[in-house]
C-alpha cells in the first residue's frame, strides 16, 4: 500500500471518499521533543499562526508608537517631573495618568516645559549654546542662551509674560509666534517661529503615543485575527456563519483576558527584579506567553457548549465500532478454516510437511496482528468511554487503526458516513 500524508488522508475523508483514504496507509507523524514543548507552550500550527499574527502586529504597533514620540517633548516632560521618566516604560505609566483633554493641571506645566526644549532646539540651529538648568523649579529663568538667562513663556495670553518682566525686568523672554503681536518693539521680549498650537499637539500627541506604548492593542487585534481566520473557513464551507460567531467571540475573549493578565504579572516580575528599563520588553512576553496558553481556555468552554455533538459522536463511534470487531471474528475464522481446508488437499509427503508449516506460521502472524489490532481498537474504544481522550482525538486514533484492521468498508459504509457526520458537526464547533 503507498503511504500519504495525513493531511491529503483527512482530504480525501472530508471529501467523503472513504474507500480510497482507507485503502491507503496513513503514516503518523512523530513528534520531536522540541516540536512536543512547542505544541505545548504555544498550541498547533494553526495556534502558533495566530499567535504570530498578533504577535507581529502588536510589535508593529509597539514601534509606530514609539517612532511618534517627539524627542524633545519627551525631553521636557522627563525634566518637568521628580520622578524618572526616562525608561519608556516609566514614561508610559505616568502618561496614562494625564488628561490630555484638559490644558490645565498636569497639561498646563507639561507643555511649558516642552516649549523649552523646542525653543532651545530653534535656538541651536541658529548658532547658539543653550544650556538648561540643573532642576526644573529654577526661579527667574528657564534657559542660559550664550550664558545669558532667559524665560520660556508659550501662552495664549500675554498677561503671563507682562507679570515676568516686572518681577525680573532684567531677565529676556522668549515668547510663541502668537504673542509677537503683543510686544512688537519690546527689548526684552524675542518672539520665536513656534507655535503655541505646535507646542501643545506636540505634548498631546508624544503622551498619547507613550500611554499606547504598553498596550500592544491587544483586543482589536485579537478580533481581527479571529474574524479573519474564522471568515476564511466560512468561505470554503468549512464553518457556518453561527459558529463562526461563536468562534470569535470565545477565542477573542479567551485571548483578550489571558493576555491581559500575563502582561499584568509580566510587568510586575521584570519591573521587580530587572527595573523599570525591562517593563515593556517584560509585558510584551508574558502578553504573548498567556496569550498562547489561552486556547485551553478556549476549548473547555468549547466543549461546555458542544456536549450535545459530543455524545452523539461518541455514541456513532461505538456505533462504527461494532461491525468492525464483529468481522475481525469472521476474519480470524475464514484464516483458520482456509488453513484446515489447505491441509486437507495437500498430499502427505515430506515437502507438503514443510511448505503446510511455513504457511500456518504465516497465517498465525497474520491473525496474530489482526487480534493485535483488534485490541487497540477495543483500548481506544474504552478510553473514549473513561475520557482518558477527548472524542475528537480518539476518533481520529480510530480512522488510523481501521485500515490496519483489513475490514473492507462494505461492511461500513453507512456507519462510517453517520459516524462521519457526527465529526463533522463537533469538529466544527471545536476548530
Amino acid at each position: 500500500m503507498k503511504g500519504i500524508k495525513n493531511e491529503q488522508f483527512w482530504n480525501l475523508w472530508r471529501q467523503k471518499n472513504y474507500e480510497e483514504a482507507l485503502s491507503c496507509s496513513v503514516v503518523p507523524t512523530v513528534a520531536s521533543k522540541e516540536q512536543r514543548v512547542r505544541n505545548l507552550l504555544f498550541g498547533g500550527k494553526k495556534q502558533i499562526q495566530e499567535t504570530v499574527a498578533i504577535s507581529t502586529i502588536s510589535v508593529g504597533e509597539f514601534f509606530y508608537d514609539f517612532i511618534m514620540l517627539d524627542h524633545m517633548a519627551v525631553e521636557g516632560i522627563d525634566f518637568a517631573r521628580e520622578e524618572d521618566l526616562s525608561h519608556l516604560f516609566s514614561l508610559s505609566e505616568f502618561a496614562k495618568t494625564v488628561d490630555t483633554t484638559s490644558l490645565t493641571g498636569d497639561m498646563a506645566q507639561l507643555q511649558g516645559y516642552v516649549a523649552e526644549r523646542m525653543i532651545g532646539s530653534e535656538l541651536q540651529a541658529r548658532g547658539h549654546d543653550v544650556e538648561f538648568p540643573a532642576t526644573s523649579n529654577q526661579a527667574g529663568y528657564d534657559l542660559l542662551v550664550d550664558g545669558e538667562p532667559f524665560q520660556v513663556k508659550n501662552l495664549i495670553n500675554p498677561q503671563g509674560v507682562r507679570e515676568h518682566l516686572e518681577r525680573y525686568p532684567n531677565i529676556p523672554v522668549y515668547v510663541n509666534e502668537e504673542l509677537g503681536k503683543y510686544f512688537g518693539g519690546n527689548p526684552q521680549v524675542y518672539v520665536t517661529s513656534v507655535s503655541h498650537e505646535e507646542v501643545i499637539n506636540a505634548t498631546k500627541q508624544t503622551l498619547s503615543h507613550a500611554a499606547d506604548l504598553t498596550d500592544f492593542e491587544i483586543p482589536y487585534i485579537t478580533f481581527i485575527i479571529y474574524t479573519a481566520s474564522n471568515v476564511k473557513r466560512v468561505w470554503r464551507n468549512d464553518l457556518t456563519i453561527e459558529q463562526a460567531v461563536i468562534n470569535i467571540l470565545v477565542d477573542s475573549t479567551a485571548k483578550i483576558a489571558f493576555a491581559g493578565l500575563g502582561k499584568m504579572i509580566g510587568t510586575t516580575l521584570g519591573v521587580a527584579l530587572f527595573g523599570p528599563q525591562y517593563g515593556i520588553l517584560s509585558a510584551g512576553i508574558g502578553a504573548i506567553l498567556f496569550g498562547s496558553q489561552s486556547r485551553y481556555a478556549s476549548n473547555f468552554i468549547k466543549k461546555a457548549l458542544s456536549r450535545k455533538e459530543e455524545k452523539e459522536l461518541k455514541d456513532s463511534v461505538f456505533y462504527l465500532s461494532e461491525p468492525i470487531l464483529k468481522k475481525v471474528d469472521e476474519k480470524i475464522e475464514i484464516r483458520h478454516h482456509k488453513l484446515c481446508r489447505l491441509k486437507e488437499v495437500l498430499g502427505k509427503s515430506c515437502a507438503n510437511e514443510i511448505l503446510f508449516q511455513n504457511l500456518a506460521t504465516m497465517q498465525h502472524e497474520d491473525i496474530q496482528y489482526i487480534t493485535y489490532k483488534r485490541k487497540e481498537l477495543e483500548k481506544i474504544l474504552r478510553d473514549i468511554q473513561t475520557g482518558r481522550i477527548y472524542i475528537l482525538d480518539g476518533y481520529k486514533e480510530i480512522i488510523k487503526t481501521i485500515p490496519k484492521i483489513g475490514v473492507h468498508p462494505r461492511n461500513y459504509q453507512s456507519e462510517l458516513e453517520f459516524t462521519n457526520d457526527r465529526f463533522i458537526k463537533l469538529r466544527e464547533k471545536m476548530l
